[in-house]
Formats: C-alpha cells, structure tokens, sequence
C-alpha cells in the first residue's frame, strides 16, 4: 500500500485496503531498524512507540494512535485522575483536536461507550 500524506486519502486508502478483503497488518517502533523493518516487511500503519522530538524525515506521518491507559483505571483513582486532569476526558479532547486537524485517529478504547463518545469525537478506528 502507497503511504497517503493526508487524512482523507488515508482513510479512503484503509477503507479500500479492508473492501477488496486485506488484512491491515501494524506494528509499534521507535525510530530506526525496528520503523525500517516493519516498514519494509510490508506494515501498512507503524506507530511510534518513542517519545520525544521528531527529526525531519519522521514528518511523514499523517495520524495519530492513541492508548489512553487511564481508560484501564476504575474507582476512586480514576475519578481522582479526571479531577486533576488527566482522565478519560482529556484523551477524548486530543481524538477531537486531532480530527479537527485533519489527522487520522486510531485508539485503544475499554467498552462500547468509549468507543461511541470516541467516533462522536472524530475518531476514525476506535
């Protein structure tokens, strides 16, 4: 599959892909061999698994992959966490900032809720 460089050529690319029946294969990276390898083993997404600024040629990228682990959190410190900021919530106002960039969102989400307030929110693969 040809690397889109923009969201809607992205999902149209994904949609297409997973029509003519083909399985979507991704793999995680940081930079370097691991990204080169996925890359040339015939990956269609690579997530960046590394923190940290990007280099010039890692602009290449068109989305992004969201694994908000608040989400695996329940009980008091879950709701501690949303108090102080860094709850569910939050994650869901990154999807929508990212959808409202024209990137593409793919996440991990915990329950049908999730994943319905996530695609309100622009998700693309919840």
């Amino acid at each position: 599959m040809s690397r889109p460089t923009a969201r809607e050529e992205g999902i149209g690319t994904l949609q297409c892909y997973l029509e003519n029946g083909n399985i979507l294969v991704g793999g995680g990276a940081g930079v370097g061999l691991s990204a080169i390898s996925l890359e040339e083993g015939g990956a269609d997404l690579i997530t960046r698994l590394q923190l940290g600024p990007l280099t010039p040629e890692e602009l290449r990228f068109y989305g992004i992959q969201k694994f908000p682990k608040v989400g695996l959190i329940d009980g008091k410190f879950h709701r501690n966490l949303g108090e102080t900021g860094m709850g569910y919530y939050q994650e869901i106002e990154i999807i929508k900032t990212a959808h409202e960039l024209g990137l593409v969102t793919t996440l991990d989400v915990f329950s049908v809720d999730e994943a319905e307030r996530m695609t309100r929110a622009g998700a693309d693969v919840p």
